[in-house]
């Protein structure tokens, strides 16, 4: 098993790691995070707005499961006349797997605890998040978990073809290319704030301990490029 700290101080606790390690089922690579510092993110991208809903997310050092996570808060002052929503992009910074050098994607799994807590307001209102894969220009999904609870939540999911992504912003193929000729496929999640006909007031969520796991085929050396 190799293991890979993507931090300058490998000793300190982090909350972003990759994994590599080989099983009976062939390599495998995970990312994760647990703290979700601001900088470790790309700057949010929004797939849809609303003018009329102010949207934001930041690190908060406390009050996750447990410690830091992410905080995401929607505020509508005035009632929906039609159900809409906002839904942002977040990447990791670091968190790329190259399927043209690394090897073919077989499978992916994720996990990450969503946080929902009572609107303050009235209608309905939900707040989802989902694992978010962006490949050459494309941003791809593969449909998301709507949380209107209270509390803390672990969500988990496996995929075993790229079919179950699809795209929904960017240009590109309708889903993304997991073969050894794809390109690098970034990973992170995606957020929506949802409020139907006639929702008004704020509604806050949050995410933490976020990863994801590919299985890989690694690509067979030349046999002049063997280690003897």
């Amino acid at each position: 098993m190799r293991f890979r700290m993507l931090h300058p101080f490998p000793f300190l606790v982090v909350g972003f790691c990759c994994l590599l390690s080989t099983n009976a089922f062939g390599d495998s690579i995970s990312f994760s995070d647990e703290t979700f510092a601001d900088s470790d993110w790309t700057a949010p991208l929004f797939f849809f707005s609303d003018p009329d809903i102010a949207y934001s997310n930041q690190q908060e050092g406390s009050g996750g499961n447990p410690g830091a996570y992410r905080e995401f808060s929607a505020v509508r002052t005035t009632p929906s006349p039609t159900s809409t929503f906002v839904r942002q992009a977040h990447l990791r910074n670091g968190a790329i797997f190259d399927p043209a050098t690394e090897g073919a994607i077989t499978s992916l799994s994720y996990t990450f605890d969503i946080l929902s807590l009572p609107i303050s307001g009235s209608g309905y209102v939900s707040f989802a998040l989902g694992l978010l894969l962006y490949q050459n220009g494309a941003y791809y999904i593969a449909g998301g978990f709507g949380y209107t609870s209270t509390g803390w939540r672990r969500i988990q999911q496996s995929f075993t073809s790229s079919i179950s992504f699809y795209r929904i912003a960017g240009s590109g193929p309708d889903h993304p290319d997991f073969s050894a000729s794809g390109a690098p496929i970034r990973f992170g999640f995606f957020s929506q704030v949802f409020f139907a006909t006639g929702g008004i007031g704020t509604k806050v969520g949050g995410i933490d301990n976020w990863s994801v796991t590919m299985n890989f085929t690694a690509p067979v050396p030349e046999p002049g490029t063997w280690w003897l």
